[in-house]
């Protein structure tokens, strides 16, 4: 059902120009007079919007819904009740603040107000209310804030009654964004199949022409050649053309844009400005013209105006962080297209992190094959609650860019009016890097891997080397040889100090270039790198702002300053000096989320990477002011950027979700000068590009998009048509095939005659049979997966895949192909099933609620499928949606990764699955093969806990050799790949490398702890115990000696005071001492929270070394099958390794603690004093 743009458009798009104002009493409505009003809080532009019967009312903007215009009726004895255009009556659910307001069917007691001022504005109280309750917008205003009673005081409580008559129609606003400078617009309209062709001069102007036109033949069938001159209609006049021609007196992105019955005339100052003049001209046309099927329904006709346009700011961008997730090549075309619809200029390309290298360079090639490979991701993130997921999955192999990618996608963007700034971000934010080549680093011995965590690495660049600044060098040699953007980013933001302060290397380097400390070894590294890349290949660079602090006035690099800080950061860059972008993380960065929680929808695909309490919104990205927050020095405002960061981005349907719509709110800030902009305006025209994006295939978040209401019928057969789309008749979950075609037959009969209310009848109650419908249960003998169903967006675990390690049950995020995912539901006597592992032939076995499940070769629990049927607001049903229960609970899984016994069994949450039959074995052995490729690629032999070579060898030899060449050979059977998986079991079970072969005593090695990361054994020499504690690089008190003994025990002297870590005694919660010689016990454990690592033992007991930051200090004795009860052993060096370099201090007898902070008054510990480390 297309309803008309325009006409759609026109009817909703209104601002407010009241001629009454507050205070003036409503008009009561009778039998014989109608009043409708909108009840506008006179602070900002909302209104008080209805909604469903029951559903809290909101604040909202004026969008001529019926649920928004009420009617006041009654009288000052009784109370007025206010009735909307549905018949909904206001009502409130109690007296007291904080009591919401909704709508009624009916009217009641709570139905009565009372219209009093309040220091001469109108109020809306309780009818009798003599207390301090009057309607406001709680929690401020803003889009979608309840509406509830609060104190007659407060600024949001003021109220006006405007009529609907007194907004006066905006009939001449377009729905265009951004908005263009000018806008003139004159009676009539061109029809598009009147001109006859595309007239431009250039082979850049004729191939936006070319472009234009293929677009608009292959939308609406309407074919415009190109021509090289206006034809004559052969009466002395020219025919209807559209002209694309270059006017350099306009500005680079300028242009005028003119619509008349002659014909489309476009000029540009130059190339971009033609470009834009185009993407406004789309805007004008049907939405289908983004699309690739024909639309011959719509009026393809343009309004006749003319439009003199130029951006505000010359720097619109948009970054994406292609690190933490990878998007292909294509999915990065895509948001380019999408950013060049409103004319968004600059992409900030962040192609290097910790967390992955997505950069091809040829004389490194480490840097993608090892570099670009992580063990495992970040998947849901929720800081407000602590909670850290991580799939054990690895990502990143073969996901970067080749220099001929990078090079397309370039020309791509240019062709879009797009520049593209890569970023290679350095010193800090380097962790990929150094796992490929370690002697990047400022300690080549450790053993790095690719960083999973978000957060800061202290494991940073050596900028002292000067075969690091040669490696840069041929990092940004390619870099510039790709982009040809006079930018080039080199990052400079998050960088700790603490390993220059000890490096040697970093240590000369200060001392040879005149540098004061580590402070100005970061601006110092910026400076030659900048002055390199400008005398060699004539670029610029950009940084983050951190490097303002400490840059030297006798630099002669003087760097574009991306302020990002604060929104006040800006102000402290242009002072000095710096031409600057405003990118703030408050309200630019996108990684945040877009409403608050309570105004998510409750499958959201994104859940915002800081917490709960971090929301930037459309309306606080579109009101914010760059050109105010410099004024006076204008100049040197480039312009603006919005960041979206990936660490807690999953896909590219969550990055999308994050962009859109405020990108588009980003765009009209960044043209558009603050006196021309309107959030109201921008809000209602925004509505009209939902179907744009839509025609773009975006996903988006809709939250500041309005529902369109439907009736009864178009409700019946979206909800037909999307349980039809959704259903697959016969699969495990779903009713039958029988079902499946009544539900059908019925759609099909109403969509023929939807005016017949028989039919319509009929359709409701084959939705309700369908939805009450058997559905097929798992069969005995088949092979299945588990597949969670849970969208809740705090625990989307959608589509993840259950799966057997060990004893336990865990989530995969990321979908896999492995034998450990797949079971068999085994029927039981008296109903039910048994869970039982394909991989290891174990049984599910679920404990109490919150406890986790488990896989026993003996006992287990019968399940029971059902149907999941618990309603979650918006669903009732979701087809193939499933419950697992027990008399315990239904199987869960927690946000640790752990399937669980849950009482979450309503749709949307993570007691919810579907049950998938496997029938592809040749992909199942695929998998396997795959994931044995992984294991020999990626192991270690000979380190703890690592496969052994004759384990690796039996891999090869037995698994992936054969199965290779029976894939090789055609189909695959159940059986085949039963054995392939019996013989992957074998080599599960093999031996190892044991804690004691995997250590050596001729290294010295970091004592982490194995749940706490960040937490490490440092031994201290006042207190003589061991504490836990962050770490701190080349302290020699987080250094430990592992000496074996003749028994297989060992004992861990500590460096710094060269003594034994010991316990006096046995018991839980003894903490560990220095001192005496102490044998200690090494066992390769999986803890309780299934994380696998080294326990630390009292021999021939229970206890182990154990920490929790959180609440001691210092290391104790706990249960060692404890999650934080284990430990990894990470090799340093060799115990006859240089000794740490001394400090440089600045002055003699000065005291600085081991982060090298000066220290005035020093107490026990250890510190550095003229250069030295002194215990005292």
């Amino acid at each position: 059902m297309k309803r008309n743009l325009y006409l759609f458009f026109f009817l909703m798009l209104v601002f407010f120009a009241p001629q009454a104002v507050a205070g003036t009493f409503p008009t009561i409505s009778t039998s014989s007079k109608t009043v409708w009003y909108y009840l506008r809080f006179t602070k900002g532009d909302y209104v008080l919007t209805g909604s469903s019967v029951g559903q809290p009312c909101i604040a909202s903007f004026a969008a001529r819904r019926e649920y928004q215009l009420w009617k006041v009726e009654g009288t000052s004895a009784q109370g007025y009740t206010l009735t909307n255009q549905l018949g909904q009556i206001l009502t409130y659910a109690g007296r007291s603040s904080g009591s919401a307001l909704y709508c009624a069917s009916s009217a009641s007691n709570n139905s009565r107000f009372d219209i009093p001022t309040f220091q001469g504005e109108l109020t809306l109280k309780p009818h009798g209310e003599t207390g301090n309750l009057c309607v406001n917008v709680w929690g401020g205003m803003g889009l979608g804030n309840p509406i509830k009673f609060y104190s007659p005081g407060d600024a949001n409580s003021v109220v006006a009654f405007v009529e609907e008559k007194d907004l006066n129609s905006t009939s001449a606003t377009l729905p265009l964004i951004p908005y263009p400078a000018s806008v003139v617009k004159s009676e009539g309209t061109l029809a598009v199949n009147t001109l006859k062709g595309i007239v431009a001069t250039g082979d850049s102007l004729k191939m936006l022409a070319q472009t234009f036109a293929d677009d608009l033949l292959r939308t609406s069938g309407i074919a415009l050649p190109n021509l090289d001159q206006q034809p004559s209609t052969g009466a002395g006049q020219n025919s209807p053309v559209i002209t694309l021609a270059i006017n350099s007196a306009l500005g680079q992105e300028a242009y005028r844009l003119t619509i008349k019955a002659d014909g489309v005339q476009i000029e540009g100052g130059a190339y971009g400005g033609v470009f834009y003049a185009l993407q406004t001209l789309r805007q004008l046309l049907p939405r289908s013209i983004y699309g690739k099927t024909l639309d011959n329904k719509s009026a393809w006709t343009l309004p006749y105006l003319t439009i003199q346009d130029a951006p505000q700011l010359g720097y619109r961008g948009f970054q994406l962080d292609v690190s933490r997730h990878f998007f292909t090549k294509e999915e990065v075309k895509k948001l380019l297209d999408v950013a060049s619809v409103y004319k968004l200029n600059r992409f900030h390309w962040h192609l290097t992190d910790d967390q992955g290298w997505r950069i091809e360079i040829p004389e490194y090639p480490r840097l993608t094959t090892v570099g670009a490979v992580r063990n495992r991701s970040l998947t849901i993130n929720d800081p407000s609650k602590g909670v850290d997921f991580f799939d054990d999955t690895e990502y990143g192999r073969g996901c970067f860019y080749t220099l001929t990618e990078l090079r397309e996608i370039v020309d791509y963007a240019r062709a879009r009016n797009i520049e593209i700034i890569p970023e290679i971000d350095m010193p800090g934010h380097m962790v990929a890097a150094v796992a490929a080549y370690p002697w990047l680093s400022c300690d080549s011995t450790k053993h790095y891997t690719v960083r999973a965590e978000k957060g800061i690495s202290t494991d940073v660049l050596n900028v002292g080397d000067d075969r690091v600044i040669d490696f840069l060098k041929c990092v940004l040699g390619h870099v510039v040889d790709v982009f040809p953007s006079r930018y080039i980013h080199l990052g400079g933001d998050e960088c700790p100090t603490t390993v220059w302060r000890t490096n040697k290397q970093c240590q000369d380097r200060i001392k040879n270039e005149g540098l004061s400390g580590v402070e100005e070894l970061q601006p110092w590294l910026v400076e030659t790198l900048g002055t390199w890349l400008k005398t060699e290949y004539g670029r610029d660079v950009v940084v983050w702002d951190e490097l303002i602090n400490h840059w030297k006035n006798s630099y002669t690099v003087k760097p574009i300053v991306m302020a990002y800080s604060s929104p006040e950061r800006i102000k402290a860059s242009v002072a000095k000096g710096f031409t600057s972008i405003f990118t703030p993380s408050f309200p630019l960065y996108f990684d945040l989320l877009q409403v608050s929680p309570a105004q998510t929808e409750i499958d959201a695909p994104y859940i915002g990477g800081y917490g709960d309490g971090a929301v930037n919104s459309v309306d606080r990205v579109y009101n914010v002011n760059p050109v105010a927050m410099v004024s006076g020095k204008e100049k040197l405002l480039l312009g603006a950027q919005a960041c979206l960061w990936t660490e807690s981005c999953n896909n590219n349907a969550a990055a999308e979700y994050q962009l859109y719509p405020r990108l588009l709110a980003l765009s009209e800030m960044s043209w558009l000068p603050q006196a021309k902009r309107r959030f109201t305006d921008f809000y209602l025209r925004l509505q009209t590009h939902a179907s744009l994006l839509d025609t773009l295939k975006i996903t988006y978040a809709k939250h500041f998009f309005e529902t369109p209401r439907q009736t009864a019928a178009e409700k019946a057969l979206t909800e037909a048509d999307t349980l039809l789309a959704q259903s697959h008749p016969g699969a495990v979950g779903y009713p039958a095939q029988t079902d499946y075609n009544f539900l059908q037959a019925a759609a099909n009969v109403f969509r023929a005659d939807t005016a017949n209310v028989a039919n319509l009848a009929a359709l409701t109650q084959q939705i309700a049979n369908y939805k009450k419908a058997e559905v097929k249960l798992p069969e005995a003998g088949k092979v299945y997966q588990l597949v969670s169903a849970s969208t809740y967006y705090r625990k989307r675990f959608a589509g993840s895949t259950l799966y057997a390690v060990g004893n336990n049950l865990k989530i995969h995020y990321t979908p896999q192909t492995e034998p450990e995912e797949l079971f068999l539901f085994q029927p039981q006597q008296r109903g039910g099933y048994v869970l039982r592992s394909v991989f290891n032939g174990k049984k599910l076995q679920l404990a109490n609620v919150d406890a986790k499940a488990a896989l026993n070769d003996k006992d287990s629990t019968v399940v029971f499928v059902r149907k999941a049927m618990t309603a979650t607001a918006p669903y009732d049903y979701q087809a193939g949606v499933l419950n697992l229960r027990s008399n315990k609970g239904v199987l869960s899984v927690n946000v640790a990764g752990f399937a669980t016994t849950g009482t979450d069994s309503a749709l949307c949450y993570p007691g919810c699955w579907r049950i998938v039959e496997v029938t592809d074995f040749t992909a199942q052995l695929q998998g396997l093969v795959n994931k044995a490729n992984r294991i020999l690629s990626n192991s270690r032999p000979g380190e703890v806990g690592e496969p052994t070579a004759e384990a690796l060898n039996f891999l090869r030899s037995s698994v992936v050799d054969p199965a290779t060449t029976d894939l090789a050979a055609g189909s695959v059977s159940r059986e085949t790949f039963q054995r392939y998986t019996d013989l992957y079991e074998q080599f599960c079970k093999m031996e190892r490398t044991s804690v004691l072969d995997g250590l050596s005593g001729d290294y010295y090695y970091y004592i982490q702890n194995g749940y706490f990361t960040a937490q490490y054994a440092a031994g201290d020499a006042a207190a003589k115990e061991v504490k836990s504690k962050t770490l701190v690089e080349n302290d020699d008190s987080y250094l430990w000696l592992v000496e074996k003994q003749a028994n297989g025990a060992v004992r861990l002297r500590n460096k710094l005071t060269n003594t034994y870590a010991y316990v006096p005694s046995s018991a839980v919660d003894q903490s560990v001492k220095l001192g005496q010689a102490y044998s200690w016990e090494l066992k390769l454990v999986t803890t309780d929270q299934g994380n696998e690592a080294i326990a630390i033992v009292v021999p021939n007991a229970q206890n182990g070394w154990y920490t929790n930051a959180n609440t001691w200090k210092y290391v104790l004795l706990k249960p060692y099958t404890w999650g934080a009860s284990v430990w990894n052993f990470v090799r340093k060096g060799k115990t006859t390794g240089i000794e740490t370099p001394a400090v440089q201090t600045e002055k003699e007898n000065e005291t600085y603690d081991l982060q090298g902070r000066r220290v005035l008054t020093p107490t026990s510990g250890v510190y550095i004093i003229n250069g030295e480390k002194v215990v005292k």
